[in-house]
């Protein structure tokens, strides 16, 4: 079992997730589910059909989890696109960000690289998402070589699958990366309407409880939880 995760605000009205678990992606291999429900959040499953049919405007946001890729049709995205212009909210992670790029829902591009692995994350921007962190330090540039001093600062190992490299463009907050020099993206906020969406390219809910994964020791880093909750909660609005 995933340990007992601390939430703040335990006695305000729950937020409610729409987990949108379609051919291909779902929530199996991750357990974001359980997460988001120690957590204090409350789960529901949504199925194609719901969302083809318009069937989660009760939902504070949606989650579009990890898979291979995301299959709607142009109505259910455009019953997406909706929910969020009325001021809901879409968090997606893997797949689920190439599903927000695809659909436009954040001015995003994603640069595919295959390499699946372990990856440093690096907090750069203040924002809802990095409450209660601290960023990656900045040092002055100088002429010539420079190292990049080691640090844990704002710095997060997190699991990527594939996931694409994200470059931001307007109005699109580049919170957290994966290189020094802050070019390839590894989340993204930004607004849609009156709605918020989250992009995160690599898995940071494997790094809360490993073994829900793959059956190994336990790996549990709870800053990873706590963005997590950040992430739900801006969304949330």
């Amino acid at each position: 079992m995933v340990q007992k995760l601390k939430c703040k605000d335990r006695g305000k009205r729950a937020v409610r997730i729409g987990m949108m678990e379609l051919p291909r992606v779902d929530d199996t291999g991750g357990n974001t589910t359980a997460i988001f429900k120690d957590l204090g959040f409350v789960v529901e499953t949504l199925s194609r059909q719901d969302i083809e049919r318009d069937r989660f405007g009760e939902f504070d946001l949606l989650h579009c989890p990890g898979g291979h890729s995301v299959k709607l049709s142009d109505r259910g995205v455009g019953n997406i696109q909706r929910y969020l212009r009325g001021g809901k909210g879409l968090l997606g992670i893997c797949a689920g960000c190439h599903f927000i790029a695809h659909a436009k829902l954040l001015d995003i591009d994603l640069l595919i690289v295959r390499a699946v692995g372990l990856y440093n994350v690096r907090l750069v921007k203040r924002h809802a998402l990095t409450r209660g962190f601290k960023l990656v330090p900045r040092t002055p540039e100088k002429k010539g070589y420079n190292p990049v001093p080691h640090s844990d600062v704002g710095r997060m190992r997190m699991h990527r699958g594939n996931g694409g490299f994200i470059v931001a463009r307007n109005g699109v907050d580049l919170v957290a990366t994966y290189d020094n020099d802050d070019r390839f993206g590894a989340i993204a906020a930004g607004p849609y309407g009156r709605g918020r969406v989250v992009a995160i390219s690599c898995h940071p809910q494997i790094e809360v409880d490993w073994r829900r994964v793959r059956g190994l020791h336990q790996r549990t880093d709870p800053r990873v939880a706590r963005l997590l909750e950040n992430a739900v909660r801006f969304c949330a609005g």
